[in-house]
């Protein structure tokens, strides 16, 4: 029986940190570390002077407005498709084409 969960590594911004993943999110673990060390380099260049700790904090910001912006977006998707599928639903209704919900 193969195992559902297995231990990997990985290193952001010089820092290891090992973890216990599923299979099925391994890449998408690596490639999340990938992308904020691809951020942090380009962030360390552009804020030479300051430290680890504050590019960080602007890499962890920057991944969080995506993350807000994408969840916002989301849910405006799911309310139009809430309301596309009543309009629909009045629609048929009022043509006699669907059953009463």
């Amino acid at each position: 029986m193969a195992r559902e969960k297995f231990d990997i590594t990985l290193n952001i911004a010089g820092q290891v940190l090992k973890m216990n993943v599923g299979m099925a999110e391994e890449a998408l673990w690596r490639e999340a570390a990938s992308s904020a060390n691809e951020v942090w380099r380009k962030l360390s260049t552009n804020f030479r002077d300051e430290t680890m700790l504050h590019v960080m904090a602007r890499v962890t910001l920057l991944f969080a407005h995506g993350y807000l912006k994408e969840k916002e977006a989301n849910g405006n998707v799911d309310k139009l498709l809430s309301e596309l599928d009543e309009e629909l639903g009045k629609l048929l209704r009022t043509t006699g084409q669907a059953p009463e919900a």
